[in-house]
C-alpha cells in the first residue's frame, strides 16, 4: 500500500517501502572565496565591497556574492585599500 502511494506521488520507493535518498546533485552555483583577512572598504551606497584574497583585491557585490573584478597585487602584498566616494576608483597600497 505505501509502496503504490509513493509510486503514484512520483516518488521513488527504496528497500522496505521507504522513501530513497537522493544521491546525486547537481551544482547549481558556488561561491569563492573572497576575503582572507587585512584591508576592505565598502562603497557609499554599500553595493559594493573591495577586500584582499592573498595576492589579490577583489571586488565583491554585496548583494549577489558575486565577484565583480579581480585585480592582482604588483609584487607584493596589499596591506591599505579604499574605495573612493562614487565607487568608481579603488586605491591600494602595499609595502613596495
Amino acid at each position: 500500500e505505501r509502496r503504490r502511494r509513493a509510486r503514484m506521488a512520483g516518488r521513488p520507493v527504496g528497500v522496505g517501502g521507504r522513501l530513497a535518498l537522493k544521491k546525486r546533485y547537481d551544482k547549481v552555483a558556488a561561491i569563492e572565496p573572497f576575503f582572507t583577512g587585512g584591508s576592505l572598504g565598502l562603497s557609499r551606497d554599500g553595493r559594493l565591497l573591495a577586500c584582499t584574497c592573498g595576492g589579490e583585491v577583489k571586488v565583491v557585490r554585496t548583494d549577489t556574492g558575486a565577484v565583480a573584478a579581480t585585480m592582482e597585487a604588483d609584487s607584493e602584498l596589499v596591506t591599505a585599500l579604499a574605495l573612493a566616494p562614487g565607487g568608481q576608483e579603488l586605491v591600494t597600497a602595499g609595502r613596495d
